[in-house]
This record gives C-alpha cells, sequence and structure tokens, in this order.
C-alpha cells in the first residue's frame, strides 16, 4: 500500500548525477562518502527495481534510504542519475511496531534479499546480517516453495516465523513469534471456553429445575385431586392461573369438580327426596289398613 511520508520522518533527499556528483542535497543529514558510494553501487545491484537500505547517520540517526535510477525517458535505458530519500528509521516502528506483539522474545523485521535488517522492532539488530542463520536460510527455501510461514529454532527456543516478500524493493517483512507465546494464548482460549461451558451448563441445570418445577408442581396438584370423597375436599380448587397448557388443564379440572360437586348435591337431593316419598307411600297403605282393621 502507498504511504505518504510525513515530513518529521523526511530527513534527506539527494539527487546525483549518473557519476554520482550532487546536483541537489536537502543538507540535514548525510553519511561518509564511502558508505555513500555503497548506496549507489547496491540502486545499481537493485535497478530496474527500487532499493532500501540502512545507514546510520553523521547524527547518529537511523536511516532507511529509499533509493531509485533516473532515466531519461521512461522507457529508454538512458541511466542519467539517482535520486536517494533518507527517511527516519522511526517511521516504520511507529507505523507498523508501535501497537503489534507477539509476546516476549517476539520481533519484527524488515529484512533485505541479502540478509542485512533493514528495521526492526529490536533497535540492536539494525543493520546486522541474519544471512547466515539458519532461520533466513529457511525463510529463502519457504518463499521458493510458495510458503508464508514455517517453524524454526531461534536461541533454543520454538519459533513461528510468519513473512510477507516485497517484489518491488526485494525485501522482506517478517514477525518471529516463540511458541510459548502461541500455546499460552492457546492456554487461556481454552481455560476461558471451559469456564463459559461450566457457566452455561450451570445455566442449562438452574434452567431445567426451573422448567422442571413449574411442570411438575401443577401435575402434582391435578394428580392430587384424582380422587374426591369428601364434600370439604371438593371445596378445594387447584386455583393454578398460569396461561401454559397445565394451567387449562387445571382450570378445566376445577369446572369439572364443580359440575360433580353439583350433581352431588342434585343426588343428596334426590335421595332425601325418594327416601320422603317412600315414607308417604307407606303412611297412605297404613292408613287405610288400620280403618278396615277397625271396622272389623
Amino acid at each position: 500500500e502507498e504511504t505518504t511520508i510525513q515530513p518529521a520522518y523526511l530527513k534527506n533527499i539527494r539527487i546525483a548525477d549518473r557519476d554520482g556528483n550532487v546536483l541537489y542535497d536537502f543538507g540535514y543529514d548525510d553519511v561518509l562518502h564511502e558508505e555513500y558510494q555503497q548506496i549507489l553501487e547496491y540502486v545499481d545491484t537493485a535497478s530496474p527495481s527500487d532499493s532500501l537500505r540502512y545507514v546510520k547517520t553523521f547524527r547518529s540517526a537511523d536511516m532507511v534510504v529509499l533509493g531509485r535510477k533516473i532515466y531519461r525517458y521512461a522507457s529508454s535505458g538512458d541511466h542519467i542519475g539517482y535520486i536517494l530519500i533518507y527517511i527516519n528509521e522511526k517511521m516504520l516502528h511507529d507505523l507498523i511496531y508501535a501497537d503489534i506483539t507477539f509476546g516476549e522474545n517476539s520481533n519484527i523485521l524488515l529484512v533485505n534479499h541479502d540478509g542485512t535488517v533493514i528495521s526492526s522492532k529490536n533497535g540492536q539488530m539494525l543493520g546486522t546480517s541474519i544471512a547466515a542463520e539458519n532461520a533466513f536460510m529457511e525463510l529463502l527455501k519457504a518463499k521458493e516453495n510458495g510458503m508464508t510461514s514455517f517453524r524454526t529454532v531461534i536461541n533454543d527456543e520454538p519459533h513461528l516465523i510468519i513473512f510477507k516478500y516485497n517484489e518491488s524493493y526485494d525485501c522482506f517483512l517478517m514477525a518471529t513469534m516463540p511458541r510459548a507465546y502461541i500455546t499460552d494464548e492457546t492456554r487461556h482460549i481454552t481455560i476461558n471456553l471451559a469456564i463459559v461451558a461450566s457457566l452455561m451448563i450451570l445455566l442449562s441445570i438452574g434452567a431445567t429445575f426451573v422448567i422442571y418445577l413449574s411442570i411438575m408442581q401443577p401435575i402434582r396438584q391435578i394428580v392430587s385431586r384424582r380422587k374426591v370423597v369428601a364434600d370439604e375436599a371438593l371445596d378445594r380448587e387447584i386455583n393454578d392461573a398460569s396461561p401454559d397448557e397445565l394451567g387449562f388443564l387445571a382450570r378445566t379440572i376445577d369446572e369439572l369438580i364443580a359440575e360433580l360437586k353439583g350433581m352431588a348435591y342434585e343426588w343428596q337431593n334426590d335421595q332425601r327426596r325418594k327416601r320422603e316419598l317412600e315414607l308417604e307411600m307407606l303412611r297412605y297403605q297404613i292408613n287405610p289398613h288400620f280403618l278396615f282393621n277397625t271396622l272389623n
């Protein structure tokens, strides 16, 4: 992605002819003449691509020099000069490294194709070469195999390395992550998942218990009314006002019991009336017989 270089990070601009003679110099900071010649040689080697190179200036500032060859025409090979832009290495630190961490002993580096560290979150590695290190050689092999990550050992500690190759500048942006960081994060995630799962189980058990009570209590009340043998038992109702199916069933049973109670009272009245009629009939039967016996 294209990024605008803020003036605070832009420390010098130098334009030179094809022989390295300076035509324009911003004049804020610079390097030794010998190192300046090395920069031009490095630009020649990287051409037609742009080049990135780490330097330390007169003011002991860490700089990244962006170099490009200038041609008379875009499509011609007539080389007429160079343009060098000196960028404070702190820009990469502020824009890329500041808010990124992969735990203790991790690092983020911008490494040239020859293994020279252009920029690093660990300032002690600036300008050093990691070409001889096993991690960089494995990185080159991973790039050839089309990979973007691999595992290796750095300082006797397992690491995971993730990298991105930039073809325009022929360099690598790589991040080294200790395996302990990954396992610790995995362990934390596992613990958090276990806590969440335990809470969900407890909530499920609690909800199940509440639902069980809300179902079984009305059922027990209904079952307790299955046998009604006394008049005082008829006066007891379930009185479940809940809007669910069990509440509807309880109210229906209350209505049935009320109807049974009414039918029981009618039956008792019928029995009493029946006895009264039987006594009346007996009285009618006794009276004629008594009169007949008396006349005899």
